[in-house]
């Protein structure tokens, strides 16, 4: 092969041979380069690029490493509390203001599907006002506001900061639980069995109802069925992301209450590991030691919901009603019926706002390829 000259000449080149391989060291000053591909072993044929430099393909990676990475971010870690800001609640509500002629009552501190709802609607029936259930978070637009200063207790009490308080203090004080529950003469489910040694030091003149199941392995069937399927949905995690209620509802449960109540900070799915393997019962079984430690005998009822009404007025000095014992949020009917509310409120909103997003995106993307069509 010849090369043409300035002054005419021709440079002779020497072909190389047909069955010559360029060296790794020959082809380095090539702007693409041939290598392998440290897992598949397959050859590339790609453009170096700075290291700098951004393709798409590494963008969807960044975000595939984000959000396989995130669930297991511990909850003390920064970022959580960078993205309660991103997703804060508009208008957060006042303090709730205790009414000294309705003090707190009862303090109901058994493990979720232990008839906690049952309970909460024979405590209404026998007068209570307004007995708090851990639905009054989720469906209660009023006190789902409430629901980041749940957060910070849930941190106070299982990520706290080291020199906050003094060993003499108690972590959390009734002030802090007055500003949720200063309306309420009893609570059940969610709050109370969290905050179960808490909310005992807190309220020193309510009685507390250990409430429990005789079957320990239909409680723990029961709880698969619910609260371990909320917790492994994909779908109410990704709607968590795309709607500000939905994120505060998984955030506050599926997050902090419910894993932080079965020792579960291993993020994402060890909830579900855990209570399968047997570890939920052991759990349930040192709370209830825990409680039977905690309150003397003549302000503890062990009641089980098998038990109905006798017991429990009894405990209470109230006359029996004269109605059956109320049966709430079974597995395949109360609660079933909850999960279609969240999917109409939150999961089709979610779905509107996704719709929304990739209507903007794809504006945005046809004005940019515009903007380039035109100048390049």
């Amino acid at each position: 092969m010849a090369i043409a000259l300035p002054d005419g000449r021709q440079l002779k080149v020497r072909p190389e041979p047909r069955d010559k391989v360029n060296s790794p060291e020959a082809s380095s000053n090539h702007d693409t380069h041939h290598d392998l591909n440290d897992k598949t072993g397959v050859a590339s044929n790609s453009p170096r690029s700075s290291p700098s430099s951004m393709t798409p393909s590494s963008l969807i990676t960044a975000i595939h490493t984000l959000f396989t990475t995130l669930p297991s971010l511990p909850l003390s870690n920064p970022i959580w509390t960078l993205l309660e800001h991103v997703y804060r609640l508009p208008n957060p509500p006042p303090p709730r203001v205790r009414d000294p002629f309705r003090p707190m009552r009862i303090i109901c501190v058994g493990f979720p599907r232990t008839g906690t709802e049952s309970l909460a609607q024979a405590l209404s029936h026998l007068g209570y006002s307004h007995v708090y259930h851990g639905w009054d978070i989720v469906y209660d637009p009023s006190d789902l506001c409430y629901s980041p200063g749940w957060v910070r207790l849930a941190r106070k009490k299982f990520y706290p900061v080291p020199g906050d308080h003094s060993q003499s203090q108690p972590v959390i004080m009734r002030t802090d639980f007055e500003e949720f529950l200063g309306h309420c003469q009893a609570v059940t489910d969610a709050p109370a069995s969290v905050f179960a040694a808490e909310l005992i030091a807190a309220y020193p003149e309510a009685k507390v109802v250990l409430n429990m199941r005789r079957d320990e392995d239909k409680w723990q069937e029961s709880l698969v069925k619910t609260i371990i399927r909320a917790n492994e949905s994909w779908g109410f995690w990704i709607a968590g992301w795309l709607d500000r209620e939905c994120f505060w509802a998984w955030h506050v449960y599926e997050r902090f209450l419910w894993p932080s109540l079965f020792r579960c900070v291993g993020g994402y799915g060890e909830l579900g590991r855990v209570v399968r393997g047997g570890g939920g019962m052991w759990v349930w079984r040192d709370h209830c030691n825990m409680i039977r430690g905690l309150v003397p005998p003549d302000r503890l009822l062990e009641w089980y919901i098998e038990d109905g009404w006798g017991p429990l007025c009894q405990f209470l000095g109230k006359e029996i009603p004269d109605m059956s014992f109320p049966h709430a949020n079974a597995a395949a009917g109360g609660w079933k019926a909850r999960e279609e509310q969240c999917n109409k409120r939150w999961v089709e909103r979610a779905f509107i706002n996704l719709l929304f997003l990739i209507l903007v995106g794809g504006l945005n993307s046809l004005v940019l390829f515009a903007w380039w069509w035109w100048w390049w």
